[in-house]
């Protein structure tokens, strides 16, 4: 490769806001990657690839600081107003970074024309009784030791002492209102009741401590129980709201569980900047959650939030109640969102310049999510979860469940709050897996394939690959940015970019098969399929359609004489024509539109058409999507007519799956252009527009942007001049753009509605390098600290250089990799050298092992094993050289003669 340069992990902080802009059309689901247990500086450096596979948005984990500092995952909240800028827990940086490289992120994340949804945490603080991760030496944090927040904004009991650890405590009225002992929850690994003396000023006849709310029983727990008590042994804070139709209830302002009054006092009186003008003044805990997240929205410029363990926060807590109703938190943000954004919208959940909210609750539950979607809220898709890729699922099963049930209610072109086996688009944001869940292990691909071409908003979680067996999350989807591979997922991605819009219809339902399409409505006012999907949970035999087959020809909107190409790579006929009823005997055509009827509440569509289908067996490719051919294109991008040269971007080290597999370092092959970018494009007389964009759509010297296109599908594009045998555009300017990899896609529409288009994406840099000063970090995870980390909070990095030469806020002595920046310590084989600098990462536990946590090979050894290398290459048979006794020389031998050192 011409002019090649390695170029490690690097970390953007220029860059330019997004210039999304809404069409005419409907909002699309979008396509989210849920990207956690990775560090701030690596999914930086990823986000060339993430826009690349065709994802609109990504989702993080909690940036603020959590109670069991560089280790904690970012649910036991310490102080949500430490994005990684304060010396708190043992360190300045979260486990994933420094509040710059959040920052920093999101910058990246806009100019790529991404969006940024952070998880966030408002129903608790840490717990108070146990350390929950392995190795943290730090101390609990008691009830008075969190930043901004103290013991009466929890949900606690008033209690008193009696001996062996144990606490009789007053249940509030809501629970009884009677006198039992609390004893420590010792099956939960806690060895104390949680409390704290009665505050002064605080009374309560005969009580003298206060004592954090027991465990909630999820076996027995009705609704009170689940909002008051303690999620996990976790500080629930007490923001319950007592309402009326016009303002606040006369109790309003009471802890339910204390049944004392909600303190209002300056809690950060230290942090100025955090209150609006800089003017601190006293609040109640709801209120300082308001003004935390406005604060957040603000300090991050985020786009979006994931609202965790809403089932156990009231809804009157999110919603607007009453006019001007103080505490709000979803129109809280939405209020800033609209103010940073420059927006006049009054309307904060039609999907037009709002941000995607969406909450937590583990429940199949519809009408207990529907009463917090009511909030302005989005809801992760539990229900369809449930019903799909939990346990005994469809897709958890191996053909044994029943398909059709993700199959209604229909919703058509509209759509509904529930619909195709969940959660609607209107109300849900679908998923397969999380940290919290794992896939689906029968049949996860076909999952995926449903989430990624059903109507609304669809996630793909993604660990990195990174994964870290101490914690509790999951592991990730490993090819979610096309790695080890495999591109089941990026191709998802690409049919859903390309055909997966609009309205949704079922086309032929039984318990092994579904088959649906989506529609759009066209310009000139008539709906045109864009996509046909078939799944099958059957892993034995291939699903067929036809005159002659078990299941009768199928029925689709796709005109007469259109001809479908299959998308996946999965179906053994690539391409498809659509027949003309008419044209089929009518017992055929009679036995297809009885199937349709039953299959679909809608009417046969207008001008209708019939297919011939075979679905291969799973569980590997069990579903296929066929959609109409789209126009050849081949691009052709030069420097003053010259080819220009490339640079290789490492964006990610090796790293290894949770069976030990090797993944290699990710890597973006990069053009370089100095400043003149001329664009070509070849294509045939079925092309009739072609486009480019860069990035979220850059705006260049004179360039002009088009917007409200059809279907959206070319905003913020430019259009090509057409010439000769395609398309072209000579002397692109983008020498104004900032440094860092960026993005070109380019595409050639066909004629007709709706508009189809093939598409090609390109990395490019302007100019032959990437920064080489502030940002570029030292290659082990993509987390090395920005110069000026710590800057605003004097002191923080104070003597860090002397105990933590790699800057990754873990000390010399306890880390597992020092010299080289690794704040999430993995270590595979568990022989104390660190995976992110361990060259044998799989030795056998116990192992005494060398600097780079390899086992010492001596002299004889070492030439035995070099001799079964070169064995192996020569194809030559030397049996003082077969370990195995085989027969013949391999791999195994090396690794059986390595093993017995």
């Amino acid at each position: 490769m011409a002019n090649r340069l390695i170029v490690c992990v690097w970390v953007l902080v220029a860059g330019v806001a997004s210039t999304r802009t809404a069409s005419a059309a409907a909002p699309r689901g979008q396509a989210i990657i849920q990207y956690f247990n990775t560090s701030w500086a690596e999914v930086t450096a990823r986000m060339p690839e993430i826009a690349a596979a065709g994802y609109d948005a990504v989702w993080l984990p909690p940036a603020t600081k959590g109670a069991e500092g560089v280790v904690d995952i970012g649910f036991s909240v310490y102080d949500r107003f430490d994005l990684g800028n304060r010396d708190q827990r043992g360190t300045v940086r979260t486990r994933y970074g420094t509040m710059e490289e959040a920052i920093g992120l999101v910058r990246e994340a806009h100019r790529l024309g991404l969006l940024v949804y952070f998880d966030t945490v408002m129903n608790h603080n840490a717990n108070p009784a146990k350390i929950e991760n392995p190795g943290v030496t730090l101390p609990i944090v008691p009830m008075d030791g969190f930043p901004g927040t103290g013991p009466l904004d929890y949900h606690v009991l008033p209690g008193r002492d009696v001996g062996g650890g144990n606490y009789e405590v007053k249940n509030p009225a809501i629970f009884g209102g009677n006198v039992y002992t609390l004893a420590p929850n010792t099956g939960e690994r806690e060895e104390i009741v949680p409390s704290i003396a009665m505050p002064s000023g605080v009374s309560v006849p005969g009580f003298t401590h206060l004592v954090r709310a027991p465990w909630i029983d999820f076996g027995n727990a009705g609704v009170n129980e689940e909002l008051h008590l303690s999620l996990l042994g976790l500080y629930d804070f007490a923001i319950e709201q007592q309402v009326t139709p016009t303002g606040p209830a006369s109790n309003d302002g009471v802890n339910l569980v204390s049944e004392l009054p909600l303190p209002r006092y300056v809690r950060n009186p230290d942090r100025p900047e955090t209150y609006p003008d800089n003017t601190p003044v006293a609040e109640d805990v709801r209120e300082y959650l308001i003004r935390w997240i406005k604060w957040f929205g603000q300090t991050t410029d985020c786009d979006g939030l994931r609202l965790d363990a809403i089932k156990h926060v009231p809804p009157q807590f999110f919603g607007v109640d009453f006019p001007s109703d103080p505490i709000a938190f979803n129109q809280a943000f939405q209020d800033n969102l609209d103010q940073r954004r420059g927006s006049t919208d009054e309307v904060d959940d039609d999907g037009f310049e709002d941000g995607l909210l969406f909450g937590e609750s583990f429940t199949g539950d519809f009408g207990s999510l529907l009463m917090y979607r009511r909030t302005g809220m989005y809801l992760l898709d539990f229900p369809l979860l449930f019903k799909m890729a939990h346990d005994g699922g469809v897709f958890a099963r191996s053909g044994d469940g029943d398909l059709g049930q993700l199959s209604y209610p229909q919703g058509g072109m509209d759509g509904a709050d529930t619909e195709f086996g969940g959660l609607g688009r209107t109300a849900g944001v679908a998923f397969v897996q999380s940290h919290d869940t794992n896939a689906p292990g029968a049949q996860p691909n076909g999952a995926y394939a449903f989430v990624m071409t059903r109507a609304g908003h669809g996630v793909v979680f993604f660990d990195g690959n990174n994964h870290d067996s101490t914690t509790f999350v999951k592991p990730g989807r490993e090819d979610a940015l096309g790695e080890l591979g495999s591109t089941v997922i990026t191709n998802l991605l690409s049919i859903r970019r390309r055909f997966a819009r609009g309205g949704m219809f079922n086309r032929f339902v039984d318990g092994d098969t579904y088959v649906y399409e989506r529609v759009v409505a066209t310009p000139s006012g008539r709906n045109g399929a864009t996509l046909l999907v078939a799944l099958t949970d059957n892993t034995g035999a291939e699903a067929r359609f036809g005159e002659f087959d078990p299941r009768p020809l199928l029925v689709t909107e796709f005109a007469p004489g259109t001809i479908l190409r299959e998308q996946t790579g999965n179906g053994s006929v690539a391409d498809v024509t659509v027949l003309d009823p008419n044209a089929i005997p009518a017992a055929a055509r009679d036995r297809a539109l009885a199937e349709y009827d039953r299959s679909s509440d809608f009417p046969v569509p207008q001008n209708y058409g019939l297919l011939y289908l075979q679905i291969p067996a799973g569980p590997e490719i069990g579903y296929v999507a066929y959609a109409p051919r789209t126009p050849p294109m081949s691009v052709r991008l030069t420097v003053g007519g010259a080819e220009p040269g490339a640079i290789e971007v490492v964006t990610a080290p090796v790293r290894r799956t949770p069976s030990g597999a090797r993944v290699p370092e990710a890597k973006i092959e990069a053009l370089q252009v100095p400043g003149l970018l001329d664009i070509s494009v070849i294509s045939d007389a079925t092309a009739v527009k072609a486009y480019a964009k860069i990035d979220g759509g850059a705006s260049l010297p004179g360039v002009t942007l088009l917007s409200a296109t059809s279907g959206g599908l070319y905003d913020a594009f430019i259009e090509l001049g057409s010439v000769a045998g395609g398309f072209e555009r000579r002397g692109l300017d983008v020498s104004s753009l900032p440094p860092g990899v960026h993005v070109l896609t380019v595409r050639v529409a066909g004629s007709g509605e709706p508009s189809f288009f093939s598409e090609e994406i390109f990395s490019f840099v302007v100019g032959g390098t990437l920064p080489t000063d502030a940002g570029v970090a030292d290659g082990s995870r993509g987390d090395g600290a920005l110069p000026d980390a710590g800057e605003g909070d004097a002191g923080t990095d104070a003597g860090i250089e002397d105990n933590d030469p790699d800057r990754d806020g873990i000390p010399t002595g306890s880390d597992v990799c020092p010299n080289r920046s690794d704040p999430i310590q993995s270590d595979f084989d568990g022989d104390r050298v660190g995976d992110a600098c361990d060259v044998c990462p799989m030795t056998r536990s116990g192992s005494v092992v060398d600097g780079e946590g390899c086992v010492p090979v001596d002299e004889v050894t070492r030439s035995a094993l070099d001799a079964i290398v070169e064995a192996i290459l020569d194809e030559r048979f030397d049996s003082a050289l077969d370990s195995n006794s085989d027969g013949r020389v391999s791999v195994l031998d090396f690794v059986q003669r390595g093993n017995a050192r």
